[in-house]
């Protein structure tokens, strides 16, 4: 019978002290309870937020009859599935899957940049475009100035070299 109150009773001490670590208080599954009870419409971005609420809820009042009650060493205080449960709500903070943190994912919105600010790649391309067109025009030219020169077509070979 204490074999499974133990095992129940360092589940519940892992995952409070968590929380302790989480928000910086001795009072550890109490105020991940407290901060879920702040937010007001945490059902409606988090499916399973009211179940594990209550189920918070429920591994706390066990936990503090056992503490607290007299004889309550002699039964057992919970089943396995409690135990498995407490486990796996510790692995879902860890994991930065539990509802608080699905909560504030959910109504956390990106920062969006501002329509105001120039966009790089367009700019670049610009550039580039330009650089093209600058070119484009040298080369003419200086083709032209051969060719009025009459160095003719060695002087255009001389200018596709030299600009390679």
């Amino acid at each position: 019978m204490r074999e499974i109150n133990d095992k129940f009773m360092e589940s519940y001490k892992h995952l409070d002290k968590i929380c302790q670590e989480i928000f910086n208080t001795k009072y550890g599954v109490t105020a991940y309870i407290e901060a879920m009870e702040a937010v007001k419409d945490g059902a409606r971005y988090v499916s399973v937020w009211d179940k594990n609420f209550r189920q918070l809820k429920t591994m706390r009042h066990i936990r503090n009859n056992y503490v607290h009650e007299v004889g309550t060493v002699y039964s057992d205080i919970c089943t396995s599935s409690d135990i498995q449960w407490l486990n796996d709500f510790c692995d879902s903070i860890l994991n930065i899957e539990d509802p608080l943190a699905l909560y504030r994912k959910a109504t956390t919105r990106p920062i969006q940049r501002q329509t105001n600010q120039p966009d790089v790649q367009v700019e670049q391309k610009e550039s580039i475009e330009k650089y093209h067109n600058d070119t484009v025009i040298y080369v003419i030219i200086i083709v032209s100035i051969f060719l009025i020169l009459g160095l003719g077509v060695a002087g255009i070979g001389i200018i596709i070299y030299m600009l390679n």
